[in-house]
């Protein structure tokens, strides 16, 4: 989080312990703060209105955050309320994004129970348990096809090293095709 500092408003704290004064730099909020804040509000709404069944509405959020949060922002940047608001989220922001992401696991599980449909879901993230059966087994079969290229590979080696040593010991020079041949 970037913030901007204004030092035009520095004040003095009392001494602590007889260490001297401490210096306490109020901080200002920037614009770009502040739209980052709005658009994450306004992510959140549209998510609450996917959860509840409110597809075109979380779509028209979507739609018009983007123009939105700046016209937030420049309001927060002359309005305490708003700015108070808006610090709330930016304060508690990683803690919603948090929230959220377990929120669409959970309704992810519940979804690859039957507990709910994920075609409804679908703009939250959810999608279909088949589709996550089967790319889980695609991955399962390419790292079981990954790790029969390596074995391929460190056998092959092996066998390479071992009839390098045993021309080696008999004073042979091991061919390029892998057969023994004599100096």
């Amino acid at each position: 989080m970037i913030m901007a500092v204004e030092t035009s408003n520095v004040a003095t704290a009392p001494p602590s312990r007889g260490t001297g004064p401490k210096t306490v730099v109020k901080s200002r909020t920037t614009l770009k703060e502040y739209t980052d804040a709005s658009e994450q509000a306004l992510h959140l709404v549209a998510t609450g209105c996917v959860l509840v069944g409110w597809h075109a509405d979380a779509a028209a959020i979507g739609m018009h955050a983007e123009k939105i949060a700046p016209e937030i922002a420049k309001l927060a940047d002359s309005n305490e309320k708003i700015a108070a608001g808006l610090a709330w989220i930016t304060e508690s922001g990683p803690y919603a994004a948090l929230v959220e992401a377990c929120v669409v696991l959970g309704l992810q599980l519940a979804a690859n129970h039957g507990l709910v449909k994920a075609e409804r879901l679908a703009t939250a993230g959810v999608v279909h348990p088949d589709t996550l059966t089967a790319a889980m087994r695609a991955q399962m079969a390419e790292t079981a096809a990954k790790a029969l290229r390596e074995q391929k590979a460190a056998e092959d080696r092996l066998l390479a090293a071992q009839r390098e040593i045993s021309a080696t010991l008999n004073g042979s020079s091991p061919e390029p095709d892998g057969s023994e041949g004599t100096e």
